[in-house]
C-alpha cells in the first residue's frame, strides 16, 4: 500500500510541475503574429507610403502648375506678342474669329485698309 501511495505523490507532482511549466511558458512568451498579419501590415505601410508620395507629388504639379500660368516665359510672350500683331496683317474678312494675347475677337471692320483695335470686338472675357 505505501507503494501506491508513494507512486500516487510521485505522478501528482510531476504532473503539478508540467502544469506549472506550462503556466510559465504561456505567461512569458507574448501572443506571436501570424506570417499573413505582418505581411498584411507591411502592405498596409507601403500603400500609406505610396499614398503620401502620391499627394504630395500632386501638390507639387499643382503647383508647378500655377507658376507656369501667372510666370509665363519671356519666350511665349514674345511669340504671343508676334501672333497678334500679324493679326493685323493677315487677309480677314468679316465675322473672322482671332486669338491674341487679350482673349478672342471677333473682326468687324472692312477686309481692306488699315486695322485699328475698333475693328475686333472681344467675343468673352479679356484675360488682362
Amino acid at each position: 500500500m505505501r507503494w501506491l501511495l508513494w507512486t500516487s505523490i510521485a505522478l501528482l507532482a510531476c504532473a503539478s510541475a508540467a502544469v506549472a511549466e506550462e503556466v510559465a511558458r504561456s505567461d512569458a512568451a507574448p501572443p506571436q503574429i501570424s506570417e499573413r498579419d505582418a505581411w498584411r501590415s507591411e502592405i498596409a505601410a507601403q500603400r500609406a507610403r505610396a499614398e503620401a508620395q502620391r499627394q504630395q507629388l500632386k501638390a507639387d504639379l499643382a503647383k508647378r502648375k500655377a507658376e507656369a500660368l501667372s510666370n509665363p516665359e519671356p519666350q511665349d510672350l514674345e511669340l504671343a506678342r508676334r501672333a497678334s500683331e500679324q493679326v493685323l496683317r493677315d487677309d480677314l474678312r468679316r465675322g473672322d474669329i482671332v486669338s491674341t494675347m487679350d482673349g478672342l475677337f471677333m473682326f468687324v471692320g472692312k477686309g481692306d485698309g488699315e486695322r485699328s483695335a475698333a475693328d475686333f470686338v472681344p467675343l468673352g472675357p479679356r484675360r488682362r
